[in-house]
């Protein structure tokens, strides 16, 4: 029998959090409306939601929903250490109240990454700038531990850490005990990297997958530095499942040789379409190649 994994989505698609002035704000009730409607299982915590445990588990009960995660960007560099696990700690004593099991934490934007995500202009990052992030998440992994949550760090465009290259160096100095891995494979596709490999390669750490379809036209004006990681979202880099460059069906296939068990979180940051549309679209897709 084929393995089912539970399917959630972002309500990035709803409110985008890089770029709110993209679209009206959208309530948190109707967001969950849609996202029940559209047909998924779960959904991750939404910036507008509720941060009492209580009444965020009733309102995702009520439309048959459960909380798959959260992402938080954490950064290690202008930030107190103390002041990142003082917020990790709090979101991963909400999410176990609220019946998640995973907190995804991404490296905070960098400028200059940001002006030149996708291209070739990056600035390389050295290796005291991986080992401090490498060291930061293993205490957050520690803290998030101690909430009986777990951590994964998510590959993220605009970051120090975008490339493949660079995910294998972050990935090498984390203790996999502490850091797992949430494989954002639109990110990474940006940053040059197959999702496939990715997942062969990183199989065992795995504990939460982004999945999300990019467009090659829009990739090709970063790669030939028309824009940034802005610029692509405004030009909707990030397009629903099936229509872009991605190797849905390769992925599926990786994750299934892997024995992958965790959460597959659709998610679309922007979109040109209705966003009840767009998750419908992209969920039949999924279903379809997964076959369930």
């Amino acid at each position: 029998m084929l393995p089912r994994w539970p399917l959630a989505i972002a309500p990035i698609l709803w409110n985008n959090d890089d770029l709110p002035e993209l679209a009206p704000p959208v309530p948190f009730e109707r967001v969950l409306d849609e996202i029940a409607e559209a047909g998924y299982e779960g959904t991750e915590l939404a910036t507008n939601a509720p941060r009492d445990a209580g009444l965020l588990r009733e309102q995702l009960q009520r439309r048959g929903l459960r909380l798959a995660g959260a992402f938080l960007a954490l950064d290690f560099f202008t930030s107190p250490l103390d002041s990142e696990l003082e917020q990790a700690g709090t979101l991963a004593r909400l999410l176990r109240e609220a019946g998640a099991g995973v907190l995804v934490a991404g490296p905070a934007a960098h400028p200059q990454r940001m002006a030149s995500a996708g291209g070739s202009r990056q600035p390389a990052t050295t290796g005291a700038q991986y080992q401090q992030i490498a060291t930061g998440l293993e205490r957050v992994g520690e803290r998030c531990r101690q909430e009986n949550i777990v951590l994964a760090f998510h590959n993220h465009a605009g970051t120090f850490i975008e490339t493949a290259e660079e995910l294998e160096e972050l990935c090498q100095r984390a203790d996999p005990a502490l850091v797992r891995l949430c494989l954002d494979v639109g990110h990474l596709v940006l940053g040059g990297g197959d999702p496939v490999q990715a997942i062969q390669r990183y199989g065992q750490r795995l504990a939460y997958v982004h999945l999300k379809d990019v467009d090659p036209h829009v990739l090709e004006r970063l790669r030939s530095g028309q824009g940034g990681f802005l610029e692509g979202l405004r030009w909707r880099v990030f397009c629903e499942l099936g229509s872009g460059c991605l190797d849905l069906a390769g992925i599926v296939g990786a994750l299934r040789q892997q024995r992958f068990e965790g959460w597959i979180v659709l998610e679309q940051d922007t979109s040109f379409r209705p966003p009840l549309e767009s998750a419908v679209e992209s969920r039949t897709r999924f279903r379809e190649v997964a076959g369930y």
